[in-house]
């Protein structure tokens, strides 16, 4: 962490009631000027919805890295995980967790990096996988239920997860990793079709983005992620939208 010059990170249980975690990564400070405040990043770590955590040895140094190099502050969420907290638990956790970014709104929030550093009209959301699933969605909800005094002005989706009842032309060209991610679903997904799932489904639930919360949304996809298609269908709606 020296190397990449970041000063202090901190883990806080903010929600015990529900053991949802969230780690805060602050980059070096080298001004004492507290008006001057930093954007701030909600990172949604991906991996099925079943492992991981904001801890893992990969999403502590790439968030590390990243508010070093961009000089922000993060908060990294730990949600609840399948199988024994399975969707939309980790969905729920998440927007606890933006709650909770939201009561900092005043400078009077719990955790004192936030009051003082946090620039809430500038929040941007991330994820990668199952968090660019869990980014998607929470956009999703807040053009419903808009968080006060939070302004997002982007999102981040790296390799999204969407699913569909039809096999999309890059999964038929995997057809065992396809099958396995049908498998694993069964483990993530507490009722009926998985494939069917609303927070899951491809984009038809986008449809209507008049109110969407921000207008920038870069996308990250992998030339051989059996989900590939499915994600470029998402980004041509997204476009086509403005």
């Amino acid at each position: 962490m020296a190397a990449l010059d970041v000063a202090l990170l901190r883990n806080n249980l903010k929600k015990a009631e529900t053991s949802i975690s969230i780690r805060l990564f602050l980059p070096k400070i080298t001004t004492t000027n507290s008006n001057q405040k930093l954007p701030l990043l909600v990172y949604f770590h991906g991996r099925g919805f079943c492992i991981e955590t904001p801890c893992s040895p990969t999403y502590h140094d790439n968030v590390s890295s990243l508010i070093s190099k961009a000089n922000l502050v993060a908060v990294s969420v730990d949600y609840r995980k399948a199988s024994e907290h399975v969707v939309p638990t980790a969905h729920n956790d998440s927007w606890a967790a933006l709650q909770l970014v939201a009561s900092h709104v005043k400078g009077e929030g719990s955790e004192s990096w936030q009051n003082l550093y946090a620039d809430l009209d500038r929040v941007f959301m991330a994820g990668d996988s199952a968090g660019a699933n869990i980014t998607r969605n929470m956009a999703l909800r807040a053009m419903e239920t808009p968080l006060e005094g939070i302004k997002i002005v982007g999102l981040a989706l790296i390799h999204l997860y969407l699913s569909g009842n039809e096999a999309a032309n890059s999964e038929l060209s995997y057809p065992d990793v396809a099958a396995n991610a049908q498998k694993l679903w069964s483990l993530v997904v507490c009722l009926g079709n998985c494939n069917n799932h609303p927070l899951l489904h491809s984009a038809i639930s986008d449809l209507n983005l008049e109110r969407f919360p921000c207008k920038r949304v870069p996308m990250c996809i992998a030339e051989k992620d059996t989900l590939r298609d499915r994600g470029l269908l998402y980004f041509k709606i997204l476009k086509e939208r403005g």
